[in-house]
């Protein structure tokens, strides 16, 4: 079985508790021996690596694995800080913003976002488009082609996550936010709307990317009743 890891809690002086995604659902798997860094199976004591493993089911609290193979790891020496603080929140937004219920419709997403920050990809760029792809999971379906009032593509002002979408100057009222630039919209709508996790530079820059990953980190506040802690090391 593929997995993803997403937590590693000790258990038993060095065993751990892995709690992991698959291709079907969440999963909880005994690793014996895995915080004894001799041991041949240390290397899953590492967020977000991407592992084969069998287990053995029986009468254990949490099936055991008995063999891993490492298929990605994506922490390794040329890891920076920012590198290690948006894995952070791949696994933070992963474990507390969905039920375990949803967490097989994230997989494919998740694996495409660990294995584009190992080739490079800008960090902010990944962190963007995961939180987007949660946010959709959640249940939130917005609209990024035309104004959610009267369907015009035309003269764009304003984005509302409470609405549902875009709004444009002529259905734009006073209570209508305005806090995003026209570049800054551009951002948010390739950031949802992308099917990998490359964002053309055209419409992306460090500080339009900050800016949004700050105001998605707000709706998550408000919308899904949780704060990712993980987004103040990004803000460094």
């Amino acid at each position: 079985m593929k997995i993803i890891i997403l937590s590693v809690t000790k258990y038993k002086d060095k065993d751990a508790i892995i709690n992991a995604i698959s291709e079907t659902g969440y999963v909880s798997l005994t690793a014996k021996g895995i915080l004894d860094p001799k041991c041949k199976n240390h290397e899953l004591n590492n967020i977000l690596s991407i592992v084969d493993v069998d287990f053995i089911e029986g009468d254990y609290k949490y099936p055991i694995i008995k063999r891993s193979k490492i298929l990605v790891s994506p922490i390794d020496l040329n890891s920076d800080y920012y590198m290690m603080s948006t894995l952070m929140l791949l696994s933070e937004s992963t474990l507390h913003l969905l039920e375990e219920s949803e967490y097989y419709k994230v997989f494919s997403s998740l694996e495409q976002a660990i294995l584009s920050l190992k080739a490079g990809e800008d960090y902010l760029k990944v962190a963007l488009i995961y939180l987007a792809r949660i946010i959709t999971i959640s249940g939130y379906q917005l609209e990024f082609n035309h104004c959610i009032y009267c369907g015009s593509k035309d003269d764009i002002v304003s984005f509302s996550f409470a609405e549902g979408g875009f709004v444009c100057r002529k259905c734009a009222t006073e209570d209508t936010k305005n806090d995003l630039s026209p570049k800054q919209l551009k951002l948010l709508r390739a950031t949802f709307l992308v099917k990998d996790y490359k964002i053309p530079n055209s419409v992306f820059n460090k500080e339009d990317g900050l800016y949004l990953l700050n105001k998605y980190g707000e709706f998550i506040e408000d919308g899904l009743g949780y704060k990712l802690n993980s987004l103040k090391l990004i803000n460094k």
